[in-house]
């Protein structure tokens, strides 16, 4: 490129010129041959031709040889002339093209800073590309981890229901009073080889041996509904419901002969009835007999005052809520069922947690995660206040320690080294599984740092194969005693009050609900 603006030798002979020099010559030419051009016109004007009267040879040649002087004198001025003027018009086009290139240079520069800081700009938003798919792929590893978890959790949840069926099923048999061994005996046979075509899946004839069983007495009939009930029983391992439905709507009827409409063996047929609709998913039909079951039980004059029982069938009607659909109206039954064995703590200790974590299971489940950290935080406060006396800022719950590591990962004023983990120490089953549930809930609320906190304690505790330590004596006041509420927003749970109202007020609207579904 021989007249580029990149040429560097002509950028290196322009910069050589003294520009402002140059200009003052050419100037200065300019005027001094403006004065020989006036010299030359002044002298052209002044000579004088020889007259006649003194022409000779000398003075003519003399004169004619200066003319010519004179006249190639000034040809030669005005070629100077043109020269200069032709000077000065390549200076002003050199002061153009230094501008030009002034102005290029200049905008050249400002390109290029530009470019650089394009530069930068995009490798910042490519590094933080990087970033952020580096955090996008731990947060969907820890998604991960935490939905097996989670998935873990529900396996053991519906092995627990899995067990409460079998309770349902055990529960008529605390009530069969009216058991004749001899009518059983006398039947023995029969019932052989109805069991054997339920084995053998054949349902009708199984059904027509069953209507064919004699009864002529009518004390037969509560022994014939058992053995009838046992059969249903088969009927539904064996995942045939319907049948199942109308062997136990028989049961149901011979023991309303036998025992009357209020007996507790009725409200426990009942609830077989409604675990078996919930297999059919008819959850509103499931619910309706649970919550007649229940009714039934609450006016038993005996175990309406047993607050066992009570407790035992509030905790089996929220579980059917929960399994039909209605998993807020099951917490809140349930609920019910941990205010009461709450009365008899330290003694139905064990009670209590399960259904405290069952109700915490199921608020995880279904999205209400403050209202399970808020359950999960009472099995660790009542633990915490057992074995080693009431939280305090100086005796932090594992719980509260963990929401301090997330707070202190979010805002740089607080530090976590502040709340160091508590040593490792005997977690029993109920303890653990109140903090795996604890720990899912703070990571469904997408404070993974809090999970990680409690699930590496967890971890920790789980090689401590020592006892558990002794009691120091305090009492776990319940639910109010705690810190959660500084960071928890439950929605389902209450605090308790007088129970009997509240249970009122609950199966009332309970009722409405299932009425208006209908």
């Amino acid at each position: 490129m021989m007249f580029g603006f990149e040429s560097p030798g002509l950028l290196e002979r322009y910069s050589s010129f003294n520009e402002e020099n140059l200009k003052e010559s050419v100037t200065s030419l300019r005027q001094c041959l403006d004065g020989v051009t006036k010299q030359i016109s002044s002298r052209a004007s002044t000579l004088v031709a020889p007259t006649k009267s003194n022409r000779n040879l000398s003075s003519l040649a003399s004169y004619k040889s200066e003319a010519n002087l004179l006249k190639r004198l000034d040809q030669e001025v005005r070629c100077a002339q043109d020269g200069a003027e032709l000077l000065a018009s390549a200076i002003e086009c050199l002061e153009i093209v230094e501008n030009f290139l002034s102005c290029g240079r200049k905008e050249l520069r400002k390109l290029s800073r530009e470019n650089r800081e394009i530069k930068a700009g995009i490798s910042y938003c490519i590094e933080k590309v990087y970033d952020s798919e580096g955090q996008l792929a731990a947060s969907k590893e820890e998604a991960e981890f935490w939905k097996f978890m989670c998935s873990l959790a529900q396996l053991d949840y519906e092995l627990t229901l899995t067990s409460d069926d079998i309770e349902i099923w055990m529960e008529p048999k605390r009530f069969d009073n009216l058991w004749n061994p001899e009518y059983a005996s006398y039947v023995a046979s029969e019932m052989n080889d109805i069991f054997e075509e339920v084995e053998g899946a054949h349902i009708k004839k199984a059904l027509t041996m069953i209507d064919l069983l004699p009864a002529s007495d009518i004390l037969d009939h509560p022994t014939q509904a058992t053995l009838v009930e046992k059969i249903a029983r088969r009927f539904f391992e064996g995942e045939h419901f319907q049948p199942c439905l109308v062997l136990l709507e028989k049961v149901l009827n011979l023991r309303k002969k036998a025992y009357g409409n209020s007996h507790p063996i009725v409200s426990a047929s009942l609830n077989c009835q409604a675990v078996t609709y919930s297999r059919l998913k008819q959850g509103d039909e499931a619910a309706k007999l649970a919550l007649e079951a229940l009714r039934l039980v609450e006016k038993h004059p005996r175990l309406s005052k047993d607050k066992e029982a009570m407790a035992g069938q509030y905790i089996r009607t929220g579980q059917m809520f929960v399994s039909c659909g209605h998993p807020q109206d099951g917490v809140r039954i349930m609920q019910q069922a941990a205010s009461l064995l709450s009365e008899m703590l330290p003694r139905e200790e064990l009670r209590w947690c399960a259904v405290i974590n069952r109700m915490t299971r199921t608020c995880n489940d279904n999205g209400f995660f403050d209202d399970a950290m808020a359950l999960g935080c009472q099995v660790v406060d009542y633990y915490q206040t057992k074995y080693y006396g009431m939280s305090s800022d100086r005796n932090p719950v594992i719980y509260e320690i963990a929401y301090a590591h997330q707070v202190a990962r979010q805002n740089p004023k607080f530090s976590a080294e502040d709340y160091p983990l508590p040593a490792p120490t005997y977690l029993n089953r109920s303890l653990s599984s109140a903090l795996k549930e604890i720990s899912i809930a703070f990571a469904s609320r997408h404070e993974f740092r809090a999970a990680q906190i409690v699930a590496s304690y967890l971890r920790k505790c789980s090689s401590v194969v020592i006892c558990e330590p002794d009691p120091v004596g305090i009492f776990y006041r319940g639910a109010a005693d705690s810190h959660t509420s500084l960071f928890l927003s439950p929605k389902l749970i209450t605090p308790r009050k007088n129970s009997e109202p509240g249970r009122k007020s609950m199966l009332k609207s309970l009722s409405n609900l299932l009425r208006g579904k209908k």
